[in-house]
């Protein structure tokens, strides 16, 4: 149940990131300039940092369990949830146009503190992603939840290292976001199909 929860925080926050952009390339520009929707742009940013690092309980759904170690992960989150709150509130937006979308991206006169939380609630949480992927791959033999990460850090990458797409790179970042989670459902599918009859006993209970 908590994983699912949490898999649908994660898929709200790709959804709402591809519906505000996608209102970006539908709307005039002198709709895009309004107060209202700087600020549900604004709001893609906080979402960013309330999503991701779910991605820290996501993982700890899928490793043994460890009262203190699960409450240190509880207390992680929050501290990150708050850090993404923080540097989506300070994060100042200018309009920027991407090919033909006019959309509002973080301007020069963001805080340099506010991009180093920005950086860090999305960075660290991956790091952890890949390292507890590995385990679980090597633990259980299910690749699901690396491969996820990994897609996810690829097309990541690929935006920020090649010059001619480096325009687009938010847009790669997030075509990466999907098979990372398709990746996660296949992983809960290939662990409920390990032993249905412990999933029976969960439901009973």
């Amino acid at each position: 149940m908590n994983y699912i929860l949490l898999m649908a925080l994660i898929s709200f926050g790709l959804f709402y990131d591809a519906f505000t952009i996608s209102l970006s390339g539908l709307l005039s520009l002198s709709i895009i300039k309004t107060n209202l929707f700087k600020f549900l742009s604004s709001l893609r940013y906080i979402s960013h940092g309330i999503s991701v690092p779910s991605l820290f309980l996501i993982c700890e759904e899928n490793l043994p369990k460890n009262k203190k170690r699960h409450l240190f992960i509880l207390i992680i989150t929050l501290i990150f949830i708050i850090c993404g709150i923080l540097q989506g509130i300070f994060t100042d937006l200018e309009i920027v146009k991407t090919g033909l979308i006019n959309r509002y991206a973080s301007s020069k006169n963001t805080p340099k503190w506010a991009l180093f939380l920005g950086a860090m609630v999305t960075i660290i949480p991956m790091i952890y992603l890949h390292i507890v992927g590995f385990i679980i791959f090597n633990k259980k033999k299910n690749p699901y939840m690396l491969i996820g990460g990994v897609f996810m850090l690829i097309f990541a990458s690929l935006g920020g290292s090649v010059k001619s797409i480096r325009e687009y790179n938010y847009f790669i970042s997030m075509i990466g976001e999907v098979p990372m989670n398709i990746c996660f459902y296949l992983h809960i599918i290939k662990e409920n199909n390990k032993n249905p009859q412990a999933q029976k006993v969960k439901k009973v209970k």
